[in-house]
């Protein structure tokens, strides 16, 4: 028997958790970085003593570099709405595989499946259509 996933919420703070203890090393610690094809911030990867961490913005701003509002990627509040999600929680029917992010060009869905395929694979750097 497979132990039962906890729920986002449960999960959102443990990954909030483990990205704070991080500390100063939290840009160090970035395994993968996902952009669209505008070459926008979609998301990004932490290794943690949790495991796996995705991080994401869900707003309408962009995320580049001449972007004065959204210039850092760290934990600061404030930026718009952020999802936090252990990648890979555990098996079972209640982890949804949709990972949300958003960009100038819109909404995205990430597939968690996908993700950490590519985190496995060592990709640094991902981009999506």
């Amino acid at each position: 028997m497979s132990p039962v996933p906890l729920p986002h919420s449960d999960r959102a703070r443990v990954a909030l958790d483990a990205l704070t203890a991080l500390g100063d090393g939290l840009r160090e610690s970035v395994k993968m970085s996902v952009t669209c094809s505008r070459s926008h911030h979609l998301a990004k990867v932490y290794d943690t003593a949790k495991g796996a961490v995705f991080a994401s913005e869900l707003s309408s701003r962009g995320h580049g570099q001449r972007d004065r509002v959204s210039t850092g990627h760290g934990l600061e509040q404030g930026k718009g709405q952020r999802w936090l999600d252990l990648l890979r929680p555990g098996d079972g029917p209640t982890v949804d595989d949709a990972l949300p992010t958003w960009c100038a060009c819109g909404q995205h869905n990430l597939s968690r499946a996908a993700v950490s395929e590519w985190l496995d694979a060592g990709e640094k750097r991902v981009v999506v259509r």
